[in-house]
This record gives structure tokens, C-alpha cells and sequence, in this order.
């Protein structure tokens, strides 16, 4: 049995509307227009096929376009194909293939639900998203995207496996192989999964995530567990096993705490930090301990550490021929770090201060080792290398000249500014 008509074809269609509850459910129409219609016979049912110039209204401000469709009234299925569009209030949906599921369709869940196919795209006045398949929703404003997703808005961009959108609230949630890159923050997050709520601007970062920020040697990298961003309050934390990393200087700790507004990031659970550094003929590596540690920043720079709780430093440095280099260390409740322009200036030593001192290699013939207490101790360096030291209250100090000038080498007490270093 086949019926056809070679002018425009309008069928109404009475259906209910979204979101009511049987007894409140009223008839809502759905409009098919098209230049052929046919009825076709598919074992016991029979659908009504819509092909060139398809026009589907299914109320006030929403519509689709197509090359064809095909109704199908016992199973409450539209199936189109062929550059469909879709408006619905405004926004725009694209695919290859759409499957129109009405509600009372058993994989609708009670709400209609649009299947998109093939090279989906959802445009609004808020963003751009990309997809290989994605299922939409308008009673609830959301969209399930699926298969390389790439979703763009004014400033950031987002690409995942999958990107569950609550549009409405500004709300969204990405999972697997997920990259978002801010360009006005000029940061880069990498994760397996990343939640965002506009409500709050809260972001909740899981699953391996990856947090860079910056470029260059002004390049920030966070490691951890999981992590949360206050986007709004410019403030973040991370847990678990957290690795920071800017330049040639790494720390590990359990947990962080970034401010932006103070310029701050906060190391907790006894944080270990490294900065190597290279020459020609030496490299060198330094560690820092403590029970906390606060690095300061402008502009992304560095310009100040504090260490407190157990606070320990110490410098390791080796010759191009592996050759053992000085000792040096200084120990105390609590340190501060003075730099700039990623060199350290001053370190200032408080509770319990101790501090020893061996010379490098091309001023070996020429110095000795110098151990150093007091309550207070005040490094100021020049190029890497002390030029003043002062101690205050309960000061004692040891110096013993190297053995190749002097042929006594029994130690002797020595004032602090004796000797370079003392």
C-alpha cells in the first residue's frame, strides 16, 4: 500500500507536552511539511517518509530542516538523515542523522529526547560545541556529547571524550583524555575528569590532573591527586600526592594551596622542594624541608619563600668529573628566602639557627669550612655566593682553614664577620 503527493504535505500530529503529568497533559502539535510524502509498509506498520526541503515544527521556537524523514507513529519515533538543523529557543544543533524519540517512547525516560548523529554541533550565544554524537534534552536545557568533544565559549576551551552540559546553569561535567586551556588565565588543566559549576564558579579536577600556568620559564606545573579551582575567588587546592614544578626547582608535598589575590602557594604535610642548576664544570642541587612552606609571587615570579616547622636546607655540588663537592646546610624553626630574578639574595635563619659552610672547589686553596649558631642567622648572597653573614643572640661559631695554608688544623672559635662565610 503506498500513497504519494508531489506538493507540500502538512500532517498535525496530537501529542502532549513535556514535563506534565498524565491528567495535565495537553495536545501539542508537531507539523510535517516536505516536496513528496509516501506512505510505506514495514511488516505490520505502516510510516509516513518525508523527503526534500523536510520542515518539522514541534511548537513555538523550535524546528528542524532536513533531506528526508521518516515518521514512525506506533513506535514515537521521527528518524531523519541529511544536513539536519535544528533550532530550538535560539540555539542551533547540526548533525548528519537526528532520532526524534517522543515521551512516551521507552528509551525517552518520560521527556523527549533528540539523538544526534554524525557531525554534531550545538551553537548558542554562550558557546560552541563539536561532537561525534550527542543526545539533547530542551525541557531540562542539557546535552550529553560523546566522541571527540570540543566545546568553546569566549575564553576557554574544552576538549574531552565525553561532556555532560547543563546549559541553563553554565554547568558542565567532562570525562576521559579532558584538556581545557584558559586564555585569559593562561592556564592549561589536564585531567580525566573536570566539573564545573557557573553557579559557584567551583571547578572539581580528578583522575591524574595536570594544572600548568603560564609559559616559559615563568611556567607553573601542579601534579596531584585531585584538585578544586574557585574560578571567581581566584583561589585552588590540591591533594594526594602533589608535585609542583617551575623551571629547574620541583616540590613534593600532600597537599597545596594557591591564592592568587595574596600571590601565594601554600606546600603542606612536610613539603620537600629541589632546584638543580648547571654550569660548564659543576651542578648543583639544593633541597629545602619543612613542616609548611609559602612561595610569594609577582607575576609569576618568585620572590619570596618561607619555611616553617623543622625548617632545613642544604647544597649539594659535584665537578664535571664526579668528584664529591662542599657541605653545606643550615637548620632552624623557621627560614625566609629572599629572591630575585630566580636567585636567592638573602636567607634568614630564626629558633635554633645552625649553619655550615664549606668553600667550592676554585676557592678551596684559599678558605676553610665555617659552622655557624644562634638565634638568628643572616645570609645576604652575591652571584650565588655568600658575602655577609651576621648571627645575633647566643652566637658560637667554628672555622677550620683548609689544610693545604695552614699547617695548624686544630678548629678555633672565630667572631661571625672574621671570615667570609664565618
Amino acid at each position: 500500500m503506498l500513497a504519494r503527493t508531489t506538493t507540500l504535505a502538512t500532517l498535525f500530529v496530537g501529542l502532549v507536552v513535556c514535563g506534565t503529568s498524565r491528567s495535565q497533559q495537553a495536545p501539542r502539535a508537531v507539523e510535517f511539511s516536505a516536496d513528496r510524502t509516501e506512505m510505506i509498509r514495514r511488516g505490520e506498520r505502516f510510516l509516513k517518509r518525508y523527503t526534500g526541503a523536510v520542515v518539522i515544527r514541534f511548537g513555538h521556537g523550535e524546528w528542524l530542516t532536513a533531506d528526508e524523514a521518516t515518521y514512525d507513529s506506533d513506535g514515537r519515533n521521527i528518524s531523519i538523515a541529511g544536513s539536519v538543523v535544528m533550532e530550538d529557543s535560539g540555539r542551533i544543533l547540526r548533525a548528519d542523522r537526528v532520532q526524534y524519540l517522543f515521551r512516551d517512547n521507552p528509551r525517552a525516560g518520560g521527556h523527549p529526547l533528540v539523538v544526534l548523529l554524525g557531525r554534531v554541533a550545538l551553537i548558542d550565544n554562550a558557546r560552541r560545541l563539536n561532537a561525534d554524537r550527542a543526545e539533547y534534552r530542551s525541557h531540562a536545557d542539557s546535552l550529553a556529547a560523546f566522541g571527540n568533544v570540543v566545546a568553546k565559549d569566549s575564553s576557554r576551551t574544552v576538549t574531552a571524550d565525553t561532556l555532560l552540559l547543563k546549559a541553563d546553569g553554565n554547568r558542565f561535567v567532562a570525562m576521559g583524555r579532558v584538556v581545557l586551556e584558559d586564555t585569559v588565565e593562561n592556564v592549561t588543566v589536564r585531567a580525566g575528569y573536570y566539573s564545573f559549576d557557573g553557579a559557584d564558579s567551583i571547578g572539581v579536577i580528578a583522575r591524574g590532573p595536570t594544572l600548568a600556568r603560564g609559559a616559559g620559564d615563568t611556567a607553573v606545573t601542579v601534579r596531584a591527586d585531585s584538585m578544586i579551582l574557585n574560578v571567581t575567588g581566584r583561589k585552588g587546592s590540591a591533594w594526594g600526592t602533589v608535585r609542583i614544578e617551575k623551571g629547574q626547582m620541583a616540590a613534593e608535598c600532600d597537599s597545596l594551596a594557591l591564592d592568587d589575590n595574596q600571590g601565594t602557594i601554600a606546600l603542606f604535610g612536610r613539603p620537600h622542594a629541589v632546584q638543580k642548576r648547571q654550569d660548564d664544570s659543576t651542578s648543583t642541587v639544593d633541597h629545602l624541608w619543612g613542616d609548611r612552606m609559602v612561595l610569594e609571587l609577582e607575576q609569576s615570579k618568585i620572590t619570596r619563600i618561607l619555611v616553617d616547622g623543622s625548617a632545613r636546607t642544604s647544597s649539594a655540588r659535584s665537578d664535571s668529573r664526579g668528584g664529591s663537592g662542599p657541605e653545606r646546610w643550615a637548620t632552624g624553626s623557621k627560614m625566609v628566602f629572599h629572591v630575585k630574578n630566580d636567585e636567592v639574595r638573602e636567607v634568614v635563619v630564626w629558633g635554633q639557627a645552625r649553619s655550615r659552610y664549606e668553600p667550592d672547589f676554585e676557592d678551596a686553596q684559599e678558605s676553610g669550612t665555617n659552622e655557624a649558631a644562634g638565634d638568628t642567622i643572616r645570609v645576604t648572597f652575591r652571584d650565588g655566593k655568600p658575602v655577609r653573614v651576621r648571627l645575633t643572640g647566643g652566637v658560637h661559631g667554628l672555622y677550620v682553614q683548609n689544610t693545604a695554608h695552614r699547617t695548624d688544623t686544630a678548629p678555633y672559635a672565630v667572631a661571625p664577620d672574621e671570615r667570609r662565610g664565618g
